[in-house]
């Protein structure tokens, strides 16, 4: 059970971070003056935020995975 909360958590660092660097590239297309998309930067921008925390969110269930596991070892001692 816990290599499931660790993989499941890695999966989503994983994905979070494959979607923001797609955000950042998308943001990074949108400032061509040649193609003017304000309305998909501003998009981009925001899921970058939104994929941001995404990882943040796993990385916590891992801390917090750790933090039990510690605990039961320390009570099992």
């Amino acid at each position: 059970m816990v290599n499931s909360i660790q993989g499941n958590a890695l999966l989503g660092i994983q994905q979070a971070t494959a979607k923001m660097q797609k955000n950042a590239s998308d943001i990074a297309r949108a400032n061509n003056l040649n193609e003017p998309s304000q309305l998909d930067a501003a998009r981009s921008l925001v899921e970058l935020n939104q994929n941001k925390n995404a990882a943040l969110a796993s990385m916590k269930v891992i801390k917090v995975e750790n933090d039990l596991l510690g605990a039961l070892l320390d009570v099992k001692a």
